[in-house]
């Protein structure tokens, strides 16, 4: 029998050279992301999968042109562990077959979450699970993730809540609000680099409240020193704006900001 290798802290260059011909390569989206990006060619026979977080697009067809054998998308959750799978990235994601979905009649609530069952031995199902992601169904056992209903977001393969994430900036004695997202989400999901930013609102009396380059910078570098003793690294801004005001568009929800300021 093969060996089972853990590659975590291998760099994706590392971990193709030592791939042998037959290998099942198991990652997360933002690896595959580092990996189809690199030079060379990919050992004969290589079958690489993808799973914790639905995979880009753009980053599962890099991967099927870079020489692979076999791709094999796995959908599930910590919950659930896997429920469905496929190896074309343009189409529904399939059901195993020890899953079978919750039909909207059976459910209490028309609007409630996706729910699945497990079927177990002598035809017995198990209770009904919630899915994390609203699912786009194409018929029974076919489904297209199109978002989490949690707002949780996936930085270097780990879940993390940004609402939370701004919750506990404001902790901080000298933050009054904050907003956190992910950087660059449309762009970066597809490059493996994607990072949490956020937007802060000094506490008023601060001198920070002014749009002073000088104290805002030294309020910046104070933040970014205590989120290192506060958050792991996925849950950890890279990059924190600050200003008079949290960004909000023209109906009065929080939205996006540039990283300039």
């Amino acid at each position: 029998a093969r060996a089972v290798v853990d590659a975590v802290q291998e760099s994706p260059a590392l971990v193709r050279q030592r791939l042998q011909p037959g290998d099942l390569l198991v990652a997360f989206p933002d690896w595959w992301a580092l990996a189809v990006r690199g030079a060379g060619s990919w050992p004969s026979g290589v079958t690489g999968v993808s799973s914790t977080a639905p995979c880009p697009l753009p980053v599962a067809q890099a991967a099927q042109a870079a020489g692979l054998a076999r791709w094999v998308e796995v959908y599930g959750s910590t919950e659930t562990a896997g429920v469905g799978w496929r190896e074309d990235p343009t189409q529904p994601v399939e059901l195993q077959p020890y899953w079978q979905r919750v039909t909207p009649q059976e459910q209490a609530d028309d609007e409630a979450p996706a729910l699945l069952q497990r079927l177990e031995a002598h035809g017995r199902t198990g209770p009904a699970v919630a899915t994390p992601d609203r699912l786009e169904w194409r018929g029974p056992r076919h489904f297209t993730p199109t978002g989490r209903r949690d707002g949780v977001v996936q930085v270097g393969g780990v879940n993390v809540d940004p609402t939370e994430v701004a919750r506990r900036l404001c902790g901080h004695p000298r933050v009054a609000e904050a907003s956190v997202r992910l950087q660059g989400q449309a762009s970066t999901a597809a490059t493996g680099t994607a990072r949490l930013k956020a937007f802060v609102v000094p506490r008023a009396g601060s001198s920070t409240v002014a749009p002073d380059a000088t104290v805002v910078e030294e309020l910046r570098t104070e933040l970014e020193a205590w989120c290192r003793t506060q958050f792991v690294p996925a849950a950890r801004p890279v990059h924190i704006r600050v200003g008079t005001h949290l960004p909000r568009n023209e109906m009065g929800k929080l939205c996006d900001w540039d990283l300039s300021g």
